[in-house]
């Protein structure tokens, strides 16, 4: 009896210890989900302002618009339309054109795309813009001092902080929140006299090559109805492939300037990091250091990158920004004519391949430089898989945490899913993909699940060692510069891009090596591109097969290709990059 006895209290002790683990776990669960639901209802109830905002900016800028056409006669838009930023510089210096017409006919032509055309390039017009560019040409009157950039319009993209306007990186949470203080970015060009006059589209949380988000919409490519403009700064390669404005402000931490210019046909420039000032911007993932977020320049033209460039690299920006490495605009690199030695490669190595359009135009940059009588060099595609590990173990050494909390109790844009669903992974996926055979989705998966302080470090080291290997190679060669394709695939359909990040390699690359590097489209695909796109292009995995979904009927979209030189030598990369656009004549 005595046992049974026992028996039946150690049962119901079990039970009890049941019963508690159940409980827990139920618990467990009520709390998640109320933690859901609660976000759901928070994301539904944030909605109405954002929706409310939008409208409003969208009228302002209808009314605007209509403004602006009663006030500019077709034959002043075209005329400024049709200056290069250098001329409109000049006319502006010269009192031939004044601030106030350049402004109104730069604001005309941003808002025309984005309302007309429904493109949601412009996020908002920079308050007082107009008001700015009368008083500076008063100033001018009145006998003040012309500054170098005086009253030159320019594009801002969203992520930058201007002073009672929103920052919001596509989230509904802080979109109606205005921003105290504005940009050294910014501020750097208006100091030289320069006018800000439109924010522009990013997709939301800044982290993939689309351009969508809940608050503003979608911007799509201005040469095929469709595909994506690339992102992160999408709204700024939209402005400049139309000529809305002479230059825009972009950033760039895989790619972020330069894949919206090579989608868009147009320039775009990351210098190495602490060339520009970063203070007062919004980021997708703030802390980050080790791959470095940069700012730089986008144009239609090669020259307005530089001229933005050379603004960019004064007292007034080292006087701001502790963070920057005071060097002045190094104008004797930049001016000087001596022959380069230029390495070059064209193809994926052992990485993702290229489609057509884009492995063809490296010859024919090689063509054109090798006209001005630079020595062009081919070598062998570096070992592209360290490189990427690198980047995406970086990257996503929180585990994508970062990306996860800026989100909660957020409508997500339907772009950036894929976004989320490798972030979601459980740690176990990215676990086994360790140990799987080696490929190149396998090594992405197992590089994404998050790093251990000691791990960081590790990382930290092997890629200081990266950078100092390619840093060797240039030099022991005597190699001036090195030519890189600009991604593996032209512009692709919306909603596909973000699927297919590894195919940007040529741009995270050099995010990776934090060296400068810009783009110049050289090309434009063309019907045998997409013939051999869909005969020759190999189906080796998801993401290959991806690709020619995303990529078919392509012909007539730009493409381009990267030119990449040594740290804190941007100066040279600008001068090439006018050198190629005059010489391949892309227009």
């Amino acid at each position: 009896m005595a046992l049974l006895i026992g028996t039946m209290d150690g049962v119901s002790d079990a039970m009890n210890v049941t019963y508690v683990v159940y409980a827990c776990v139920g618990a467990w669960l009520a709390l998640k989900v109320g933690r859901a639901i609660m976000c759901k209802l928070t994301a539904i109830s944030m909605r109405p302002a954002a929706k409310k905002q939008r409208e409003e900016e969208l009228e302002l800028q209808r009314k605007t618009l209509a403004q602006l056409r009663s006030e500019l006669s077709e034959e002043t838009i075209s005329r400024v339309s049709a200056l290069e930023p250098a001329e409109l510089k000049q006319q502006l210096q010269d009192g031939s054109l004044t601030a106030l017409v350049a402004a109104k006919v730069c604001l005309y032509n941003s808002l025309r795309v984005s309302v007309e055309e429904g493109d949601n390039s412009v996020c908002f017009i920079v308050p007082g813009c107009l008001e700015r560019a009368a008083q500076l040409d008063r100033e001018r009157a009145e006998g003040a001092p012309v500054p170098p950039l005086f009253g030159v319009p320019f594009s801002v993209k969203e992520c930058f902080h201007v002073k009672g306007l929103p920052s919001c990186i596509g989230m509904t949470s802080d979109c109606t929140m205005k921003r105290p203080l504005t940009s050294i970015a910014v501020k750097s060009l208006e100091d030289q006299g320069a006018v800000p006059i439109v924010t522009t589209n990013i997709p939301q949380t800044m982290l993939t090559y689309e351009c969508s988000n809940p608050v503003y919409g979608e911007t799509s490519n201005p040469h095929m109805p469709g595909r994506s403009p690339g992102g992160s700064s999408g709204g700024e390669g939209s402005l400049h492939a139309r000529k809305a404005v002479p230059f825009g402000i972009g950033s760039d931490i895989g790619g972020s300037a330069r894949v919206p210019a090579h989608f868009c046909g147009v320039c775009g420039f990351k210098p190495t990091s602490h060339r520009i000032s970063k203070r007062n911007t919004s980021a997708g993932v703030p802390g980050q250091t080790a791959i470095p977020s940069v700012v730089g320049p986008m144009s239609y033209y090669a020259k307005g990158c530089s001229m933005m460039f050379e603004a960019w690299c004064s007292d007034y920006a080292f006087k701001q920004d502790a963070y920057l490495v005071p060097i002045q605009f190094q104008k004797e690199m930049y001016e000087s004519k001596d022959k380069l030695k230029i390495a070059y490669f064209c193809d994926e190595g052992n990485f993702y391949p290229m489609t057509p359009a884009c492995a063809r135009a490296v010859p024919v940059a090689v063509k054109a430089l090798e006209k001005l009588g630079h020595e062009l060099v081919p070598i062998p595609t570096p070992d592209l898989m360290p490189f990427v590990e690198l980047f995406y173990s970086h990257i996503s050494a929180d585990s994508g945490n970062t990306v996860l909390n800026v989100l909660k109790c957020q409508d997500i844009d339907p772009r950036i899913q894929p976004l989320v669903n490798i972030v979601n992974l459980p740690k176990i996926v990215h676990t086994i993909a360790k140990w799987l055979p080696k490929s190149n989705s396998t090594s992405i998966v197992a590089n994404t699940g998050g790093l251990t302080v000691e791990e960081v470090w590790k990382k930290q080291s092997e890629l200081f060692a990266a950078n100092y290997g390619f840093y060797d190679m240039m030099e022991s060669e005597g190699f001036d510069l090195v030519l890189t394709p600009a991604s593996g695939m032209p512009a692709a359909k919306q909603g596909h891009v973000s699927a297919l990040t590894p195919l940007f390699w040529p741009t995270f690359l050099f995010n990776a090596l934090d060296m400068p590097a810009g783009i110049v489209p050289v090309t434009r695909v063309t019907a045998e591109d997409d013939a051999k796109l869909l005969s020759e292009y190999p189906q080796r995995d998801m993401i290959e097969k991806k690709v020619i979904d995303a990529c078919r009927d392509s012909a007539g979209l730009p493409v381009a290709v990267q030119i990449v030189g040594k740290r804190w030598q941007g100066e040279k990369v600008l001068r090439v990059m006018e050198e190629l656009e005059a010489s391949v004549g892309y227009e």
